[in-house]
């Protein structure tokens, strides 16, 4: 056991007696974006690619590919700060912030606004170490604590931390970089193995909700494309003579006005799904919720279908629908949630999805036992699916909070390496 010494730093701890102390101003300096107009943002022809926020990814070390270019001519007629290589990459402003969202980038480059910035070091830091304690620093320490969160430069630059020799430095990096990788390359595998299970799990609700579970029926074409073959004895049926739409009784009611003084609160519903709680319902029964408007639409990030029970309230941003008695309101929603609805929607700022497009939407109809059939067999392999997603999804969870630990108790000297 190596001498340790208090860092008096309360998210470092304890610390190599031999460890230096210094501040992040005398190891870095700040480089802010330049905020330069949209109409010379890059092209392919530029040699300097630009970066927005958006693009600071956690853990990656290259700067993302794409024609996003600008000239050197160009960064110097304007004075643009060129941000070197080495440079570590950073949210400063607004919501990417509490991401703690970085990367070190391996070429020249510039950054489009003050909402981001860059930190460039000396000679002391050696350059992986650098970036693995960056990834500790929590961001939100240093918030000025306005309404949009934004780094008080000052705070951060002025924060103490420790550093050890530089040969210290590389043998920790060294031993981070390889490790650091290989649970990178784990979480990775888990990532490509949800993914792949998913794609699984939509093509098994695609084949039961519009083929059914007896591969030896006869089967027609539906006449519609995304459709295809159906059984023989089903039938292809516009929306609106399988629903009932409710939408004429839901109410919005805004956040400062929704009270929640009641004995019991009921939940809310908007287009994601429940999104807040009030102490008041509109409906008492089960309902199928899809969007009426929203980026998810298209994007599809987010459930579009949602199964209201009890008593609950809706606003004007989702559809309520109520199966008709010859309708199993499972196998509907099964259905309706692997739908492409590009085709129905309209507007392009804000997607819509309205009450006349959505009654025209075909879906399958089979016949009232078969579609329970249906959607009891989906419930059932749907739920073991969506068990092992949550098992990689927790594995990939620990992972990282070992990854995040390993290089805290490194960096910080807890172990030595």
């Amino acid at each position: 056991m190596r001498a340790m010494k208090d860092s008096g730093v309360e998210w470092i701890g304890e610390i190599p007696q031999e460890w230096e102390r210094t501040k992040i101003k005398h190891i870095y300096r700040v480089i802010i974006g330049n905020g330069f107009p949209d109409t010379l943002q890059g092209n392919e022809f530029g040699e300097l690619p630009f970066l927005k926020v958006s693009d600071i990814n956690g853990d990656v070390r290259n700067i993302a590919k794409g024609n996003n270019y600008v000239s050197h001519l160009i960064a110097r007629e304007n004075r643009w700060n060129i941000i070197p290589p080495g440079s570590i990459l950073m949210a400063k402003i607004g919501a990417a912030l509490a991401k703690n969202h970085r990367k070190i980038n391996t070429v020249d480059c510039i950054i489009d606004n003050n909402m981001q910035a860059a930190v460039k070091k000396d000679n002391t830091v050696h350059n992986a170490f650098g970036f693995h304690l960056w990834t500790l620093i929590d961001m939100t320490l240093y918030d000025n604590g306005g309404t949009v969160p934004s780094i008080n430069n000052f705070r951060l630059l002025n924060q103490e931390i420790y550093i050890p020799s530089r040969d210290d430095q590389i043998r920790i990096a060294d031993f981070l970089d390889a490790k650091c990788s290989k649970i990178e390359s784990i979480i990775e595998l888990q990532r490509i193995s949800i993914e792949k299970l998913k794609s699984y799990k939509q093509t098994v609700i695609s084949e039961a909700v519009t083929k059914g579970l007896n591969s030896d029926v006869p089967m027609k074409d539906s006449g519609v494309e995304w459709i295809g073959k159906i059984p023989v004895h089903w039938n292809i049926k516009r929306l609106k003579y399988c629903f009932k739409n409710l939408d004429s009784f839901r109410k919005p009611v805004n956040a400062s006005q929704r009270t929640q003084v009641g004995d019991m609160l009921y939940d809310y519903y908007g287009a994601s799904g429940a999104i807040d709680k009030i102490d008041d319902y509109i409906f008492d029964e089960t309902s199928l919720l899809i969007a009426e408007d929203g980026a998810n639409l298209l994007l599809r990030n987010l459930p579009l279908i949602y199964i209201a029970t009890g008593k609950y309230w809706v606003n004007n941003h989702a559809h309520i629908l109520k199966p008709l008695i010859e309708n199993c309101l499972y196998f509907m929603a099964n259905q309706m949630e692997i739908i492409d609805y590009t085709n129905y929607i309209t507007g392009s700022a804000q997607p819509k999805l309205s009450q006349s497009n959505i009654n025209n939407v075909p879906l399958v109809a089979p016949p009232l036992s078969e579609q329970k059939s249906i959607a009891d067999f989906l419930d059932a392999k749907c739920a073991a699916i969506d068990n092992a997603i949550g098992k990689k999804e927790s594995l990939i969870d620990k992972l990282t909070a070992y990854k995040k630990s390993l290089i805290y108790e490194s960096v910080t000297g807890k172990i030595e390496v």
